[in-house]
């Protein structure tokens, strides 16, 4: 049973256990997912085991994106997931990753799992910077990065291969100060 640790509307995050490899893998293979990530090589079983046991030894938030049901005895589809990457506890800096498939995507659920997990960042692991890393031409996730008060800040010249060349990403970040009050989102 998920476990429901952070609410919005409509969707719930629970945290990815040990026992959640063979789905999550499932999900990151997915081409969909693997555009969206710039994910060239196919993940394997060994990967995603490794990547949640590093994950958790980190002290690093990852979670399940659920979909409520619209049957109240059912407890909601897993749509994507989010992980907030610690980077450094001395300057409490972290990044955002986030996949949601292809069939919610573009539904707003995005915009909802930002504002849930930065809120999350800033108001109960006391972090002090969150950034995340999208592609150039990914321009729902940078709407919807921008719209929770996230600011374009940089870009990595060809950072990412896809589609048979190169492209730029470019560098969000969002720190308290900046960010728009939660009345005004």
């Amino acid at each position: 049973m998920a476990t429901r640790y952070l609410e919005g509307d409509g969707i719930f995050l629970s945290p990815i256990e040990e026992a959640d490899v063979s789905v999550l893998l499932e999900m990151q293979n997915e081409k969909f997912i693997r555009d969206m990530m710039s994910s060239c090589l196919p993940r394997t079983f060994e990967d995603i085991q490794a990547d949640i046991v590093n994950t958790k030894k980190s002290g690093s938030p990852y979670f399940w994106i659920f979909k409520e049901s619209e049957k109240t005895d059912e407890e909601g589809i897993a749509i994507g997931y989010v992980k907030l990457e610690i980077v450094s506890n001395i300057i409490r800096a972290s990044e955002l990753h986030i996949a949601i498939t292809e069939a919610y995507s573009k539904r707003g659920y995005g915009k909802q799992v930002i504002r849930l997990v930065t809120d999350y960042a800033f108001d109960c692991l006391n972090l002090h910077s969150v950034r995340a890393l999208i592609r150039e031409k990914n321009y729902a996730s940078q709407k919807a990065f921008e719209s929770q008060g996230y600011r374009r800040v940089g870009v990595l010249p060809e950072w990412s291969f896809y589609d048979g060349d190169y492209h730029d990403c470019y560098i969000y970040d969002c720190i308290p100060r900046f960010r728009k009050s939660k009345n005004e989102q």
